[in-house]
């Protein structure tokens, strides 16, 4: 199940990415700018590459990129501009999903596997 929802989430990545090249920012909604449409997209890749690498590369992805999110979110709350570290436009909006995208990928990263492992 983590691995389905990991590449649901990548593909929500590439989807947002090229959403955001095709039909620009939605300030009423979410701000963005072309730098955050390629973070999205290569977010995305990346996701797609670590199921395919497997459970532990998953995990990994997971566990770093949900801090990442995280991480951009809390800076993004205390920052005085729309610019986080001066790289990309976000506002409230992102903030709120980028926290749950951050839980998401947290619990994907945490939980157990629930496969089924062959019987020898």
């Amino acid at each position: 199940m983590q691995k389905m929802l990991l590449l649901a989430l990548g593909f929500g990545f590439i989807g947002v990415g090229l959403f955001g090249f095709t039909c620009g920012s939605r300030p009423e909604f979410f701000d963005i700018d072309p730098l955050h449409n390629i973070i999205h997209i290569l977010s995305g890749l990346l996701a797609f590459a670590a199921v395919m690498l497997g459970e532990r590369v998953t995990r990994f992805y997971a566990r770093s990129f949900g801090m990442i999110y995280l991480v951009v979110s809390v800076i993004g709350f205390f920052s005085p501009a729309r610019f986080v570290c001066g790289l990309f436009v976000l506002n409230t909006s992102d903030y709120w999903l980028h926290i749950g995208i951050a839980l998401l990928l947290f619990w994907i990263g945490f939980s157990r596997y629930s496969e089924k492992k062959p019987v020898v």
